[in-house]
């Protein structure tokens, strides 16, 4: 064997340890993927375990303290971003260019009944998935009233719900069709370098 061929030979021999290495990535991305999604991994490296912590707290009904959030929380920058991308309130956007920033989210509508209960029952308290969540503005952790802070809306409960599960599916879209598609495209394009210079 000349050592042109030896060369021809290591390099198709290396093509195919590179196609079966990405043929094995397909499961082994699948099985992470799937362990990740059912501890929380990705919820909590995309930031998204933070949002449906906050939204738990949003729609407890017992409002005030649970279900308001103030800007000196961990949380608070993390949900205010999140807001301010996904809502369709320009007012908000308007304020933060102008250098205003809310202090407190919370959501309108609490300390309302799912159902009647008899008066000795413990009662049940839920706000309506239509409830406000509100921006507060000039509003401190000692203020127990919306109404001493200047408020604007941001969207429901429910849109926040659609927001949350919209990013699930974005992400398992990203992972099932393009990271696997590229996987695929790649092994095709080595298979197809491998047969057409094979001597």
């Amino acid at each position: 064997m000349t050592s042109s061929n030896k060369h021809t030979h290591f390099f198709f021999k290396r093509i195919n340890w590179i196609k079966v290495f990405a043929i094995g990535l397909t499961p082994v991305f699948g099985i992470v993927y799937g362990f990740g999604e059912f501890y929380g991994w990705w919820d909590s490296i995309t930031g998204r375990k933070t949002i449906i912590e906050c939204y738990e707290r949003l729609i407890h009904g017992n409002g005030y303290p649970k279900g308001f959030i103030y800007a000196d929380e961990k949380e608070f920058e993390t949900l205010e971003l999140y807001l301010k991308k996904h809502t369709s309130n320009k007012l908000i956007n308007k304020l933060s260019e102008e250098g205003h920033d809310p202090t407190l989210i919370a959501a309108d509508g609490g300390d309302a009944k799912k159902w009647s209960t008899p008066k000795d029952w413990p009662t049940a308290l839920t706000i309506p998935m239509e409830a406000q969540i509100m921006f507060v503005y000039g509003m401190v952790r000692n203020d127990h009233e919306i109404d001493q802070g200047n408020t604007t809306w941001v969207g429901s409960l429910y849109e926040l719900k659609n927001w949350i599960d919209l990013d699930l599916e974005r992400q398992r879209f990203l992972f099932s069709v393009v990271l696997t598609s590229v996987l695929a495209i790649g092994v095709g394009i080595l298979d197809s370098i491998n047969k057409k210079n094979r001597p």
